[in-house]
């Protein structure tokens, strides 16, 4: 099974709303949202 580019197109929108129904704490939120605002790269 290939699993690659499965996550690409979530909306970020929508897949907060379903955090925040489901975490309580802010802070993990707050984590949440950033390890999504991310910048990343692709190397090789």
């Amino acid at each position: 099974m290939d699993i690659k580019g499965l996550f690409n197109d979530i909306d970020h929108d929508l897949l907060m709303r379903a955090v925040r129904k489901h975490v309580k704490n802010k802070w993990e939120i707050l984590y949440i949202e950033r390890w999504l605002k991310a910048p990343y790269s692709i190397h090789g």
